[in-house]
């Protein structure tokens, strides 16, 4: 009996090995490609992030340099948003 496990063992292990490291492998390249920070913030919080003011803020948003989102009757700001925002403004300015 204790042979016959030693045998199946043998042959299953480099297999559970191979699945379990495929698992792993998938779920790694899922964390990445999730956004790291999904927390909305006001436009007062986007702002002071930005270093602008709130009519700045407003005017980036209808020139399409910052995405806005409508929550209810809020307007909220992705950190993904603000992040891509800060890119463009560095690369514009050529910093």
């Amino acid at each position: 009996m204790n042979e016959l496990f030693e045998q199946f063992s043998e042959h299953l292990r480099p297999m559970i090995k191979a699945e379990v490291n495929n698992a792993l492998e998938t779920f790694s390249s899922q964390l990445e490609s999730k956004p790291k920070d999904d927390k909305l913030y006001t436009r007062k919080e986007t702002a002071k992030k930005l270093n602008v003011s709130l009519v700045t803020l407003t005017k980036h948003v209808y020139e399409g340099k910052i995405t806005a989102h409508r929550v209810g009757y809020r307007v909220l700001f992705k950190a993904e948003d603000i992040n891509n925002c800060l890119k463009k403004i560095k690369t514009v300015k050529g910093i």
